[in-house]
C-alpha cells in the first residue's frame, strides 16, 4: 500500500513525502528543487515530480498505481479567519502552478477546472482538500497522465501530523506521550499514543501565548532574523532585571501549565476576536517590545556582537527551556509514559530538547529531524496509511533521514567531467579527502540521497578540521554564515565518550551535550563560548561512506571527529542535484570536492 503526503495549504517548506509498505521511503522539500530558501507559498510540484521518479526506478511504482493522499491541515477544524486564508492561498497556488503551463492548457484545464473547484470549495467548506485535489490533477497533466479516477485527498490535523511524524519515526514500537510545539491555532499540544491510537490531551491555544512567536520574534527585535536567536545564546550573560521582565507576564493555572499575561496592553474588539490568528502574532510583537523597552540593540548582525542582544537571547532560551519543562511534567504527570517524542519548529531547539533529556523526566527524548513547517507531512502520510487505508507502519527510525532523490552514475560523472575539473574517481577511499582537511582545507561533500530537514546528516556537507581553531571563521565566512555561529562535529558513535563524557546516540543533531574539558581542548573549532554544541553521532550501519570518512580524518589526524556543516551559499538551501553541488563548489572558496566517488580540486 502506498500513501502520499504534501503540504497543503501552502506555508513554508513545502514537502512532499511517501509511504510504502509501512516504511517513509521518501522525503523532499520544495526549496532544494527551486533553489528557494524556505519554498514560502511554492506548489511542492518538483518535489512531486521526483518522487515520482524514484518511487518508479526503486520501487516499480508508477504514478497511476497511487491513489491516496493526505494533506497535513484540516481545514474543518480552522476558525473562519483560517478557512478564508486557506482557500485563498490553495486558490492563488492553484492558479499561478496551472497558468504556469501553455496558455491553451491553462484555458482548457486551468480556468475550467479552477472555477469548479473554487466554487465547490465555498460550498463544502473544505477549501483545502478540493484545492488539493485541482493542484494534484495539474500534476498529473503536466507529466501528461490523468489522475486516478479514485483518488481521495484526506486532510489530518496539523498538530496531529506533527505528532504522527514524531511517533512513527521515532523507533517507539509502545505506547508513547508526543510533545508538538508549533505556531498555529494551538501553540502546543500533548498527545497520547495507545495501542496505536491517538489522543489529544492538552491544546494550548495559541493566543493564550506561543514559546514560538515570543522566540522568534525576541530574535527579530534583537537585529537578527527568524532561526538565528539559538546560535547567539552561548555568548550571552543571564541578566536578572531581564529575566524578572520575562518571567512577570508568565502564569500558570490548574488547568495549563502556562499562560501568557498581557495585562493592560491590549483592548480586545470583537473584530481582533475573529480575527484571533493574527492578534496572537500582533500582540505578541507588541508585548516584546514593551518588555524590551530602553534596550538597544542596533548592531551589523555579522560584526561585533551587541551584547545586549546575545544577553537577550540568553535569556529567552532560559524562558523556552523552562516552558518547555512545564510541558514535559505536565505530560509525565497526566500519561505516566516512560517515552517522549517531540515535534514542531521548537523541536529544533536542540538545547531545550537536552535539558527535558538531561531531566530524566523520560528513558528515551526523541526529536523529530524535519520539524519545521514541512515537518508534519510526512506524519499526515503516515496517518492516513494507518488510520484511512488500515495498513500497519515499521514505527523504525529510517536511517539518517537521506530521504531525497537519489542521482545515477552516470548524471553525477557527465555532471563532473563537463566543468573539465581536476578529477579524480577515488570510489570510497577517502584518505586523500581527509587529507585536505587535515592540512587546513575545507571540502564539500555530496554523498547519495539529501537530508530531509534542515540538519546536514552527511548527505550534503561542508566539512574541515575541528583541531584547527581558525576552521570556525573559515569555514562560516566560505559558506556565508554569520562568524559568531557555531559549528558541529559529526563523531563515531564509539567515540562519544571521548570528547563529551557518554555514549549519547544523537544521529540527527537534535540535542546538544556539553563537551568535557579534553574535548574541548581537542576539538577547538566547534568549542562554543560555554562549551554546549550539537553533535552527530555516526554509526557505520547508518552511513557507512560518512563513517569511513571520519575513521580516515582520525588516522591522519588522532581525533575521531570531522567538522560538519550545511552544505550551501549564503541563503540558499542545501544543495540538492549534482549539478547544484558543482555549482556552489565553483562560486564558493571551497577547496575540493567528493561528489559520489569523484574527488575535484580547485588546483
Amino acid at each position: 500500500m502506498i500513501a502520499v503526503g504534501f503540504t497543503w495549504p501552502l506555508g513554508w517548506d513545502n514537502s512532499v513525502a511517501a509511504i510504502v509498505d509501512g516504511r517513509l521511503v521518501f522525503a523532499s522539500e520544495e526549496g532544494r528543487h527551486t533553489r528557494q530558501r524556505m519554498s514560502m507559498r511554492e506548489p511542492p510540484a518538483n518535489a512531486f515530480f521526483a518522487m515520482f521518479r524514484f518511487l518508479e526506478k526503486e520501487h516499480g511504482i508508477k504514478p497511476r498505481d497511487i491513489d491516496t493522499f493526505a494533506v497535513n491541515r484540516d481545514p474543518s477544524k480552522m476558525n473562519l479567519m483560517g478557512k478564508t486564508w486557506a482557500l485563498a492561498s490553495a486558490s492563488n497556488s492553484v492558479y499561478s502552478f496551472t497558468s504556469s503551463a501553455s496558455f491553451t492548457d491553462h484555458i482548457d484545464f486551468g480556468m475550467g477546472r479552477f472555477a469548479g473547484a473554487l466554487g465547490k470549495s465555498v460550498i463544502t467548506g473544505r477549501p483545502s482538500t478540493e484545492m488539493a485535489r485541482l493542484f494534484i490533477e495539474a500534476i498529473y497533466r503536466r507529466m501528461g497522465l490523468s489522475a486516478p479516477e479514485r483518488m481521495r485527498v484526506i486532510p489530518v490535523d496539523f498538530h496531529l501530523s506533527y505528532a504522527a511524524s514524531a511517533h512513527y519515526f521515532s523507533g517507539h514500537s509502545s505506547d508513547a506521550v508526543i510533545l508538538p510545539v508549533d505556531r498555529e491555532r494551538e501553540s502546543a499540544t500533548v498527545w497520547s499514543v495507545k495501542g496505536g491510537e491517538f489522543e489529544k490531551l492538552l491544546s494550548m491555544p495559541r493566543r493564550l501565548g506561543s514559546i514560538k512567536l515570543l522566540y522568534g520574534k525576541a530574535a527579530v527585535l534583537s537585529g537578527l532574523g527568524p532561526g538565528l536567536g539559538l546560535g547567539l545564546v552561548p555568548y550571552g550573560a543571564r541578566d536578572g532585571k531581564l529575566r524578572e521582565r520575562f518571567m512577570s507576564i508568565i502564569k500558570s493555572s490548574d488547568r495549563l501549565p502556562y499562560y501568557f499575561e498581557y495585562k493592560d496592553l491590549f483592548k480586545r474588539s470583537p473584530l481582533r476576536s475573529a480575527l484571533a490568528n493574527d492578534y496572537a502574532r500582533e500582540r505578541t510583537y507588541a508585548l516584546m517590545k514593551e518588555l524590551l523597552r530602553g534596550m538597544d540593540f542596533k548592531w551589523k548582525a555579522n560584526g561585533e556582537i551587541n551584547r545586549q542582544a546575545a544577553d537577550l537571547a540568553l535569556c529567552v532560551q532560559d524562558v523556552t527551556d523552562g516552558l518547555m519543562m512545564r510541558l514535559a511534567r505536565w505530560a509525565k504527570e497526566n500519561t505516566g509514559e516512560r517515552k517522549l517524542s517531540l515535534a514542531g519548529s521548537i523541536a529544533m531547539n536542540s538545547r531545550s530538547n537536552m535539558k527535558i533529556s538531561d531531566s530524566k523526566l523520560f528513558s528515551d527524548v526523541f526529536a523529530f529531524t524535519a520539524s519545521n513547517d514541512g515537518g508534519g507531512v510526512p506524519g499526515a502520510a503516515a496517518y492516513v496509511y494507518e488510520h484511512v487505508l488500515g495498513g500497519r507502519m515499521r514505527r523504525d527510525i529510517p536511517g539518517e533521514f537521506r530521504l531525497g532523490p537519489k542521482y545515477g552514475e552516470e548524471r553525477v560523472k557527465k555532471a563532473v567531467l563537463r566543468g573539465k575539473w581536476n578529477a579524480s574517481n577515488v570510489g570510497d577511499d577517502l584518505g586523500e579527502v581527509a587529507e585536505i582537511a587535515a592540512k587546513g582545507g575545507v571540502v564539500c561533500w555530496f554523498n547519495g540521497r539529501s537530508e530531509f530537514g534542515a540538519r546536514a546528516l552527511g548527505g550534503r556537507s561542508v566539512i574541515a578540521d575541528p583541531t584547527r581553531s581558525g576552521a570556525w571563521r573559515k569555514v562560516n565566512d566560505i559558506t556565508g554564515r554569520k562568524w559568531w555561529r557555531p559549528l558541529a562535529p559529526s563523531v563515531r558513535y564509539e567515540d562519544m565518550k571521548r570528547y563529551f563524557g557518554n555514549s549519547a546516540s544523537v544521529p540527527a543533531m537534535m540535542q546538544t551535550l556539553r563537551l568535557t574539558d579534553k574535548g574541548a581542548a581537542r576539538l577547538p573549532a566547534v568549542n562554543a563560548p560555554d562549551g554546549i554544541i550539537e553533535v552527530q553521532s555516526v554509526k557505520k550501519r547508518e552511513n557507512e561512506r560518512w563513517y569511513g570518512l571520519i575513521g580516515s580524518f582520525g588516522e591522519i589526524s588522532g581525533e575521531e571527529a570531522i567538522v560538519n556543516t550545511g552544505f550551501h551559499l549564503g541563503n540558499e538551501p542545501f544543495v540538492e542535484t549534482p549539478e547544484d553541488a558543482i555549482r556552489s563548489f565553483g562560486l564558493g572558496g571551497f577547496d575540493a570536492m567528493y561528489i559520489d566517488g569523484w574527488l575535484l580540486r580547485k588546483r
